[in-house]
């Protein structure tokens, strides 16, 4: 493995730079990982691709780190290039500092009353102005018209950054009207949706966000699911699930209250946010999240209504199976099922079984696994473990 070495020149000590693929020093726009410029999005401290976002500006350690593309470093590293790979490389210099060499200046902090300029800057500008003197139809208006650019990834990202606190304050303020709220939660709604980088900007500014999300819920649900109310309260727990990081992040009282509002499209919603507390990429027990087993008894009772819904669909039935059937294998014996569930549980299992023997469609592996799945469990997580192998053995004759 060959490596090129050098250093930042010290004349360069109050620059940044960003590096190319080549050894030169050079503002090139291409990356050195290959990935097309046009593939990132760049702003004022961060980079973020489809995956991950990372700092603009190289945080150097006394080791060797990965140049990420795009980044810019200050004078006064080390740095390295695999001249096989093409990977740069940087550290602090190992090199003592000299005394009259300038130091880099401190970064500014931005100031979230004066957010930069973007492309929507003026809109929002106008959207203050309008705020100061509660012109809400115009603000409605211009809202509506930058909503359908939050729903693209990267201008979705700028907004949120941008804009989070008018945002905010657009939908918790007791002087918005339902219109400006609905328009806002939807904007909100679409620049979180998909979108990691947006999520972890406001984990990471706001943290008791999510919080704030149920106490609107909290004051929504105190009169009847009648009309924009049932809307709004849909686009709240559209924000709350992209926003949940953690089982701590959700409100299950709220949430067993909402099953109970009386709107069906809400407890469906509502079963599908709290479905994140049994999710099985969660390895916590959940023993250790709720206080007892009474406590988790109620979401057995709903999950198990919510499955026989005439009106639930494949997609939400696998969501709450898959929930029933890790709280299931958490207390065993310390949650129950009625018989009403059982019946169903042994009427699905039986259509699921002669759809896996049907040979006549296309299959569809990731339904035959859930199916294989919901048969299984049928005796072995919800019934009698014995009578599976006993049934296994009937079917193998």
């Amino acid at each position: 493995m060959r490596w090129i070495t050098f250093c930042i020149a010290g004349a360069l000590a109050n620059e940044l730079i960003t590096l190319s693929p080549t050894t030169e020093l050079t503002n090139s726009v291409e990356t050195s990982s290959g990935e097309p410029k046009d593939q990132l999005y760049i702003g004022d401290d961060i980079i973020c691709n489809q995956d991950e976002c990372y700092p603009k500006i190289f945080e150097a350690q006394e080791y060797w780190q990965e140049i990420r593309p795009e980044q810019q470093i200050t004078a006064g590293l080390d740095v390295r290039m695999n001249l096989e790979t093409g990977l740069r490389e940087a550290k602090l210099s190992s090199k003592p500092a000299r005394e009259n060499q300038p130091k880099e200046p401190a970064k500014k902090v931005p100031d979230e009353n004066e957010p930069s300029s973007y492309e929507f800057s003026q809109d929002f500008a106008k959207i203050r102005e309008l705020l100061a003197v509660q012109d809400y139809t115009a603000i409605d208006t211009l809202l509506d018209d930058l909503l359908e650019f939050s729903h693209d990834f990267k201008h979705g990202y700028k907004i949120l950054t941008h804009e989070f606190g008018l945002l905010k304050s657009l939908i918790m303020a007791e002087s918005s009207p339902m219109s400006t709220k609905l328009l806002t939660s939807a904007m909100f709604t679409a620049c979180l949706r998909n979108n990691p980088p947006s999520v972890s900007y406001v984990q990471a500014v706001d943290p008791a966000f999510t919080q704030e999300i149920f106490t609107e819920i909290t004051g929504l649900i105190t009169g009847p699911p009648k009309g924009q109310r049932v809307v709004l309260v849909k686009r709240y727990l559209s924000i709350v699930q992209a926003m949940a990081n953690e089982p701590s992040d959700l409100d299950e009282s709220i949430l067993l209250r909402l099953c109970h509002w009386g709107d069906a499209q809400i407890k469906r919603r509502a079963l599908e946010t709290a479905a994140l507390l049994f999710h099985s990429n969660n390895a916590q027990s959940l023993q250790k999240m709720s206080q007892s087993a009474h406590e988790i008894q109620k979401w057995v009772d709903e999950f198990s209504l919510g499955l026989q819904d005439e009106d639930v669909d494949e997609l939400h039935i696998r969501n709450f199976f898959n929930s029933l059937h890790r709280i299931k294998e958490d207390y065993t014996k310390d949650v129950k099922l009625d018989s009403t569930f059982l019946n169903w549980l042994g009427k699905e299992a039986t259509h699921r079984q002669q759809r896996l023997k049907n040979g006549l469609q296309e299959r569809d592996l990731e339904q035959d696994e859930f199916d294989q799945k919901l048969i299984d469990s049928r005796h072995l997580v919800f019934g009698n473990p014995m009578a599976h192998r006993i049934k296994r053995f009937d079917d193998e004759l």
